[in-house]
């Protein structure tokens, strides 16, 4: 059961590694504390940066009557499905520059 679960686990860090990388590109183009840029830039596109799909885990909790198994699979496919749908929607964003890898930013990726 507990190898379910921690499989089960794979698809949240995988659309966490990928929002993530998405909120340091945005950090690294506006700037790190220049004016606060960057969280202006949070305030004016709420939706690009909080997808409705990052307050699930208020969905999850009705899961939590059902089988163990049940509800950690729902929970898989579900990771699984926006996952592949955020990363079909930042295809289509076009970036004024790429993310550049930096020291500052995988310091910033490991913690």
């Amino acid at each position: 059961m507990l190898e379910i679960f921690i499989l089960s686990l794979f698809p949240v860090f995988l659309y966490l590694i990928f929002k993530s990388r998405k909120a340091l590109h945005m950090l690294q183009q506006n700037w790190y504390d220049k004016d606060y840029r960057y969280f202006k830039w949070i305030l004016k596109n709420p939706y690009r940066v909080f997808l409705e799909n990052d307050m699930t885990f208020i969905i999850f909790t009705a899961f939590l009557f059902l089988d163990s198994k049940i509800s950690i699979f729902i929970f898989s496919v579900y990771y699984l499905l926006i996952t592949y749908f955020y990363l079909q929607r930042i295809k289509k964003e076009q970036a004024k520059k790429p993310l550049v890898v930096t020291k500052r930013i995988r310091r910033l990726y490991v913690t």
